[in-house]
This record gives structure tokens, C-alpha cells and sequence, in this order.
């Protein structure tokens, strides 16, 4: 089974794919990240990623070979997390793994993300 961590879980988009995945068999959501801690639903919410259970790893896109990226080690280490020597077939961004739960920090999956929380601000400062 998947499991899965939702960034933005009380948001629209975030309610919407709790229900979606509520649905299916094959995966669940274990937990989610927000602006407070807290509980949606009987499922935990965490105001930062740090606060998830595990050691972390990151996956940098395959572009990210060719650059020097010692320096970006260090900082992941002292955040105890660890750079994989595998790449994601990203275009750009990273995939962070907490043991078996995945957190896609794609470019376009964050830009994506906050897509509905920029429309609902324009959305009121034009209309309310």
C-alpha cells in the first residue's frame, strides 16, 4: 500500500484528495503538512516537514549531476537528511523520502500546489 503525505492538506485541493483517496484500496493518506499542527479527519497534520518520523532522503533531478553540489550536502546534513545517489526523472525540483512515504517537490507539482490558494487571494482582492 501507498502511503502518502499531503502538503496543504486543509486546504480546497487538500480536502478534495483526502476524499479521492479515501475512495481507493491501493493507498492512504497517513499524513499531512499545513500552516499549524493539528488533526484533519483522524489523519496527523504537521506544520513542518521536520516533524515526520524517519530519516529523510533526497532525490534531485537528473540536470542537478552535472552541478556541484557539495555545499547543498552539508546543509542537508546538518537537517539529518541525506542525498541519494539516485536521480528522479524530474524536470526540476526534488522527491523527498521518509521511508516509505514520498513528498514531491517537483517544480511544477509545488507551482501546481499553490495554485488554488493564489486564485482564491486574487479572487477576494478583486471581488470582495
Amino acid at each position: 500500500m501507498t502511503e502518502i503525505v499531503i502538503q496543504g492538506i486543509g486546504g480546497r485541493m487538500g480536502h478534495v484528495l483526502c476524499d479521492m483517496i479515501a475512495q481507493r484500496e491501493d493507498c492512504c493518506v497517513v499524513a499531512g503538512i499545513d500552516m499549524k499542527d493539528g488533526e484533519q479527519n483522524g489523519i496527523p497534520v504537521y506544520d513542518s516537514l521536520e516533524k515526520l518520523n524517519g530519516k529523510g532522503e533526497v532525490y534531485l533531478s537528473v540536470k542537478d549531476k552535472a552541478r556541484d553540489i557539495a555545499a547543498f550536502k552539508s546543509e542537508l546534513s546538518a537537517l539529518d537528511l541525506t542525498l541519494s545517489d539516485t536521480f528522479a526523472d524530474i524536470n526540476g525540483g526534488f522527491i523527498l523520502k521518509y521511508g516509505d512515504i514520498q513528498i514531491n517537490g517537483e517544480l511544477s507539482a509545488l507551482i501546481h500546489e499553490k495554485r488554488d490558494v493564489l486564485t482564491d487571494e486574487l479572487n477576494k482582492a478583486l471581488f470582495n
